[in-house]
Order: structure tokens, then sequence, then C-alpha cells
């Protein structure tokens, strides 16, 4: 029926349209928002870009998004979300390459970019085309469809976009002024995603970006600036004061005490060491008060041939004695020299004052090593004894006397012989040699005592010298290494018991060398596993037996062997002598073997456990490729069911239309004439013909909830419900009802389909109530779900409820419980439901009793991504 308006299709597709361009307008609000508030809160420009390119591909849905940054003259890649590591590959240089691997050039200098993104940085872009803005962005929305209808631009748009399946594409450039930062790329293998309202809002996002980066460059050359100019205002004020004090610094480096004088003798400055030795300080010392650490018998004379000095201009030379710190005198050779300007005047006076004890202070410390080396040798915790020509004791350590029982003895001048007189002629033999100048030592040496025991020693003698290089007499180093070689003996006995068990055990083991890997043991278990013979492996390395499976080439063991780490259990493959390949699980562990690394490895045959796994495998392919073709062919039969849906809703169309129309004129021309029974039969025609359009109606939502799709964004679920509330507002109140939406989390939805569900809930609750008015209350709560965020609302009445036996049938298509006649409805409503929920990657189910009410459970994921 035309009456000059639009048709009822046409008004439905304007209202989606309004809804999808205000559920757009409020993505492009949060996007920009969101960007401004990271701009704020972000002080780390790296921190800024990735949180910016997470919101742009949050809020915007697109499958991949892009952020190229200049580097040099490049633009490569700064950051990359769903695009392919191939494609960034191929794509990363926006530079040709000679051959030299330099940026190929054009004929201004300037590298040459000319592919779509290179364009569009270098602002090369004819803005009369159509998919190019006034800002100079790219946007297509079928990329297929451009390169058909202008196959020239393929060679700018390089094919990779098109290779990869891209359909929309957007390329915004970040540009500020004549700045050109970088570009923003959005893709998606979806047709038709670009509106110019959301290119426009990506470049509102982008021009704040590239302001921001301006200004963080802008503070950046500031700050460098400030920097490098006081730098430069520091190095000239160092220079000055080192021209200045450089003297100074080189007479306060010199071990003798030093200062500098005025030509009339005061004195202002002294270097460091003079306050360290005399413990005086500068204000002390100002002037003349250097007379106060003088000896007063020689400070007349010093007064009487320094004031000559000053009155001659001639140097000064005396010898005479200075207190120190400690309050004793020590003597001091001072040196006082004149500085001359060019004419000879004197300026200042530079003076020294060298402490000439140091020969007594050196046969003082002399005194005191030889006390240290006492102290040293005695309290060492090694065995030493020093002797003399005679074998006389002249020093002797505390681990000595203990090592040989002479522990609370005095031995020192006593003969090393008397001592001991059970040594043997062997050992005197060795003494003399050492007075000799030889060096002796062995590292175990048996030594029987006289209670019989046996007693292990590493020992070694050598000589020591006078001051005029004569053999004053040996020393003896000894250790007492009884203990190791019991302890060495244990181990003998362990290793013995260790090749024991290790050649009875029932499982295949080996030990190779640490690092090259060369056999050094290996049990008949083993033997037999791999079927060679021991001389076949002892000595030679896995690599040279080949006995790693070329497919696994020793790989989880790598990391054992650079690392040192044990392996346990891991599963490989070997090659044994025949050339067969077995499976094997095969534990490492790290061990010592004479102080050399090696390592222990233990197999386990799994040859024939894989071979039933793998024709379990081959069982299991089998079967999930026929539930593959079985999910296929139900998924063919449910789309040409929608589509025989769709078809036959547009095809009743018009004769509904028609007996709607001539039902009209019967009912408003010809009604007298129709009498009684004849206004019955129309009233029940018009009755039949309102309910066939309610289903068809019905039919074209169901058909349309996967092809009808919009934009998934993130909303406010209880502003949905409400919403949806609100479109019932007339059968709310002709019902009575009570509508009560609690506080409702946010998710991931798309919007207007999420309206459509909570509509048909809503208008569920309200028409099967029983006596008392309805009283329906939507609630909702966060949890998580094996990691995974979920939301779930509960849509609850307390209307006339169901068996719970149809709480799957309620769901299916034209099902209904309740008579025609008691409650209006087609048995479509939930079946939408149920199919928009699906899309929405969740679940809906339903709860109820006769005459408690009903309660349905929408349980969502809040991103359908995560």
């Amino acid at each position: 029926m035309h009456d000059g308006g639009k048709s009822r299709d046409e008004l439905l597709r304007e209202v989606r349209r309004l809804r999808l361009e205000l559920a757009g307008r409020a993505a492009l609000d949060s996007l920009l928002a969101g960007t401004l508030g990271l701009i704020k809160s972000e002080d780390s420009t790296p921190d800024l870009l990735r949180a910016v390119v997470s919101l742009v591909a949050r809020e915007t849905g697109f499958a991949a998004v892009g952020l190229r940054l200049r580097e040099g003259e490049d633009f490569p890649y700064f950051l990359t979300t769903g695009l392919s590591e191939e494609f960034v590959r191929l794509e990363n240089s926006l530079c040709p390459r000679g051959g030299h691997g330099r940026p190929a050039r054009g004929e201004d200098g300037g590298p040459l970019l000319e592919c779509a993104c290179g364009m569009v940085i270098q602002g090369r872009l004819d803005h009369s085309e159509p998919f190019v803005t006034d800002y100079g962005s790219l946007w297509v929305n079928s990329n297929t469809a451009l390169i058909a209808e202008r196959p020239e631009l393929l060679d700018q748009l390089r094919g990779n976009c098109i290779g990869s399946g891209y359909e929309s594409s957007a390329l915004i450039p970040i540009r500020f002024g004549a700045t050109t930062h970088g570009l923003l790329q959005l893709e998606d293998r979806r047709r038709g995603l670009f509106t110019r309202q959301l290119i426009a809002g990506l470049e509102l996002v982008a021009r704040h970006l590239a302001l921001a980066l301006s200004q963080r460059q802008a503070v950046e050359e500031l700050r460098l600036a400030g920097a490098d100019l006081e730098r430069r205002v520091s190095e000239r004020t160092k220079a000055l004061a080192e021209s200045e004090v450089k003297f100074r610094i080189m007479a306060n480096a010199i071990p003798q005490l030093a200062w500098i004088a005025q030509a009339d003798g005061h004195i202002f400055w002294y270097n460091d060491r003079w306050y360290e030795y005399t413990g005086t300080t500068p204000e002390q010392m100002e002037g003349w008060g250097w007379q106060r650490v003088h000896d007063p018998a020689t400070l007349p004379d010093v007064v009487e041939q320094w004031k000559a000095s000053i009155a001659t201009g001639k140097p000064f030379d005396m010898v005479f004695p200075l207190r120190g710190a400690d309050g004793r005198f020590r003597p001091f050779l001072t040196r006082i020299n004149p500085l001359l300007d060019s004419a000879g005047r004197v300026v200042q006076w530079f003076g020294t004052n060298t402490d000439i004890s140091e020969q007594k202070r050196m046969e003082e410390e002399l005194r005191e090593r030889e006390e240290q080396l006492r102290l040293f040798i005695e309290h060492a915790p090694a065995a030493i004894a020093m002797f003399d020509r005679e074998m006389r004791y002249m020093a002797v350590s505390q681990r000595w006397l203990t090592d040989y029982g002479m522990g609370g003895h005095n031995l020192l001048g006593r003969s090393h012989y008397d001592i001991f007189p059970e040594i043997p002629e062997r050992w005197k033999k060795i003494h003399q040699r050492g007075l000799a100048g030889s060096v002796e030592r062995a590292e175990d040496d048996p030594f029987l005592r006289a209670d019989g025991a046996t007693q292990w020693l590493r020992w070694e003698v050598r000589p020591w010298y006078t001051a005029q290089g004569a053999i004053g007499g040996i020393v003896v180093f000894s250790e007492d290494i009884t203990a190791r070689k019991m302890a060495e003996q244990v181990l003998r006995e362990r290793d013995k018991q260790f090749k024991m068990v290790f050649q009875a055990s029932p499982a295949p083991m080996a030990i190779v060398s640490f690092g090259e890997s060369r056999y050094v043991y290996a049990n008949d278990a083993y033997l037999r596993l791999t079927g060679y013979g021991a001389g076949e492996l002892i000595g030679r390395t896995t690599r040279e037996v080949g006995i790693w499976d070329a497919k696994d080439a020793r790989g989880p063991l790598g990391g054992f062997f650079a690392a040192g780490e044990k392996v346990v259990d891991s599963e490989m493959r070997i090659t044994t002598r025949s050339g067969a390949v077995k499976s094997v699980l095969l534990s490492i562990e790290f061990m010592e073997i004479d102080g050399r690394p090696h390592v222990l490895a233990v197999a386990k045959d799994i040859t024939e456990r894989k071979l039933v796994e793998e024709e379990l495998r081959h069982s299991r392919d089998a079967l999930e490729d026929r539930v593959r073709e079985r999910t296929r062919e139900l998924e063919s039969r449910n789309a040409e069911l929608e589509n025989f849906f769709y078809i036959t809703s547009h095809d009743l169309q018009e004769p509904l239309r028609k007996v709607q129309v001539f039902g009209e004129r019967l009912r408003l021309e010809y009604a007298e004439a129709l009498g009684a029974a004849g206004k019955d039969y129309l009233k029940r025609m018009e009755g039949a013909a309102a309910r066939m359009q309610s289903l068809i109606n019905d039919l074209l939502d169901y058909s349309q909830v996967a092809t009808g799709a919009h934009v998934f964004v993130y909303a406010d679920l209880g502003e949905i419900v409400r919403q949806s509330a609100e479109d019932l507002d007339r059968l709310v109140e002709m019902t009575g009802a009570t509508v009560t939406v609690e506080d409702l989390p946010g998710a991931e939805v798309d919007v207007v389909q999420m309206r459509q569900v909570f509509q048909n809930l809503l208008s569920n609750a309200l028409k099967y109530h029983g006596r008392n008015p309805p009283e329906v209350r939507v609630s909702g709560e966060v949890f998580s779900d094996q990691g995974r965020e979920m939301v779930r609302i509960s849509v609850a009445d307390n209307g006339i409820g169901f068996d719970p036996q149809y709480k799957d049938k309620v769901f299916q298509p034209f099902q209904r419980l309740h008579g025609r006649n008691a409650y209006q409805g087609t048995g479509i409503g939930l079946a939408i439901v149920r199919k928009v929920v699906e899309r929405h990657k969740g679940t809906v189910t339903a709860e109820s009793e006769p005459g408690k009410g009903a309660r349905f459970l929408v349980t969502l994921p809040v991103n359908r991504h995560a």
C-alpha cells in the first residue's frame, strides 16, 4: 500500500540507522575522551602511544590497528595489534631500498614513499578523490571494489592489504602544522565499516595526539638546550677555577707538608698534609700562627732566619722539629723558596717540610713486620714452622702444634729432631736438601707415628734467606690430609657400589661428559635399548654415534647443557644401531666424577605407548572430521531455514496486506449489509490477519538476528533494560505492573539486538501473569569463569510460570505453553532471545514452576574477544 509516505521497511531501516549512528557517536565520544585522559595522565610517551592504540582498537572494534612513527627518514611500525608478523615484515619499511641497503631517493633527494601510507604521510594525495579527506586521510570501505574500479591504485596500495583480505582500510596522518609524527592505520576484513563521522572522530584523535607529541618534543628540546647551556657555563667556570687553584692542587698532592706565604711572610694557605700532621685548623695557623707547633728551644733561631730571608729575598733551608697532632716532635727538613714576578720582586713564598725520621720509622716498621710475621705464623690456619740452619724452631703456628700433638709446649729454640726422635732418615735428607736451597714438596705422603697410627700429609719445604742473601734455614708447611684420604677411600667404596647398582639397574642408564657428551659408562639395559656394544659407545660422543634422531636434534637438552639444569621425563627420539627410531622418556641429572662435571641419563622406552597414542590420535582426528562435516551440514541447513523464513515472510506480506485492505473496506463500506454473522466472520478474519502480521514480523526479526547485526560497543546494560521498559510503558500501565531495575554491570554488546532481548523478556513477564498485577525485577552480577570475566542478568516475575520440563522447549521457534486465546504471542520471541544471546557468545536459561513465576538468566562475556 502506497500513501505518499515511507513504507514500514524504510522506516525500520531509518530507525536502525539512527540507532547505529547514536551508538557510533557515543563510541567516538568515549574514544576522544579516553585519548585526552591518556594524554594528561601518561608521562611516558611510549606508554601513551601503546595506551592510545589499545583504546582505538577497543572502542572501534576493528580487527587490526597499527601505529607508525618517524625513525630517521622512514616510518616503521611502532606498535600493532591484529596485524600478522608477515604483514608487518613486508609493510614495515616505507622507503624502497637500493642495492646498498640505503633508502631509494627521488629527484628532490628525499626518500621515495610511493605507497599509500607514504603518500598520506607526505601529504601528496589528491584531495579531490572521494576517499581522501581535507585533513589528508585515506579511507576505503571496499579495497576490492576500489581496485576493480581504479586498477591504477594497485601499486600504491602494494596489494598486501588486499592479499590479507582487508576490505575496510583507513590511514590517518598524525600531523601538527608541517610536522608529521606518524600514521594511524585501521584494517578490517568486513566491508563498509567507515563513516565520515567515524573518520572525522579518528582525525580529531590524531590531531590531539600530534599536538601532544609536538608539545613533548618541544619540552625535550628546551630541556636539552638548557642542559647544554648549563654545561657550557659550568665548563667555563671550571676552567677559570682550575687555572686559579692548579698550583694549590699540585702542592696539596705532594706528600710533604707545604704552605704559601705573602711577600711579608704572612702565611695564608697550608696543604692537607700540614693539618693532618699538626692537628691544627686554618684559623689557628693564619699569619704567624705556625709558631705554636715549633719547639720553644729552636723557635727563636727559626724566626730569626725566616725574617732574614724575608728581608733579603733569599731561599731558606733549616732542620727543626715540629709537633704533631699526637704531641710528639719529629725532625723536618724545611725549604722555603721565593716566587718572583717578571721584575724579580718577591710575590709569594712557597715552603715545604719533609719528615726526615723516615729511616727510623722504616726500622720500626721492620720490627713490626717481624712481629706480624711471627703472629701470622703462630695463628695461621695451616701447619707452618720456621727453622734455623740447626733445625731449631724460630716460629711455629698453633695448627702445627695441634697437628703434631704439641699443644701447650713451647718449641722455640728447641731442636726438631729432639722433639720428634722417630723422624726417619728420609725426612732428614729432605731437610738437608732444603737447607741447600732446594724446594721439596709432596701431595700425599704417609707418615708412621710412634703410636703406630699412619698420618697422611701434604707438605712443602723451602729455604728462607737473610738480608744478605744467605740461606738462614727452612720453612716447612704441612697439611694433615688424613681425613681427606679416608673420605676418598669411602668415596671409592661408594663408587664401587654405585657401579654395581648402575650395572644391575633394569632402567637404561648412561653417563656422559658434560659439554661434549662423550660416553663414560652405559649399563646393559642401555646397550639393549640402543643395540650397541659397550666398545662401540664408550669414548665416543653422542654425535659421533648418531644416537639422536635428526628431528629432535637434542632440542630439549640444549637448555640443560647450557645451564646445567636437570631434565625430568623429557620425550625424545633416539636412533638405534639398526637405524630404528624409538621414543623414550629421558631424565637427566648433573653429577661430578673426579671433580669433573658429568651427566647421568636415565631412559624409559615408550615406543609401544606412542604407537597406541598415534592410533588413538588418528581415530580422534577421523571423529573430529565427521563432527566438523556434520556441523557444516547443520549450519548450511540453518542458513537455508533462515533464508526460507525471510523469503516466505516477504512473500506473505503482499497477500496479507490485500486481505487487511479488503477487510477494512468491508467493515467501513458494507458493514450494515453483512448482518450479525457476517460481522462476526469479518472480525475473526481481521483478527487472524493481525496475528499473521505479527507472526511475519517476528519471523523477519528472527531471520535478521545475524544479517541485521550492528557494531559491538561497551554499554551499560542497566540503561538498555530501562529503555526497553520505557518502550513497554503502555503495557505496564494496562497491567498495573511494577518493573524494578537494579544497578547492572556493563558489557560489550550489540545495543540494538540486546534491547530486543530485554524487550522480549520483559514483554513475556508482563503478558503471562495471574490475577495479581505483574511484578518484574531485573538484577545482575559479575563473576569469573575460568579466568574470563562474565555478567549474569536475571529477569524474574511473579507470573503463572510453567512446568520445568519445558525449560528448553520455550526457546524453540513457534513453541507455546499456553493457549492463543488466553495469551497473545507467536512463540518466536524467546527463540530470538536465544539466538541473539548466542551471537554474543553467551547463554540464556529459564527456571520456573507452575504458579510461582519464572526467572530467565542471561549470561554474557564482558569482553567478546577476551
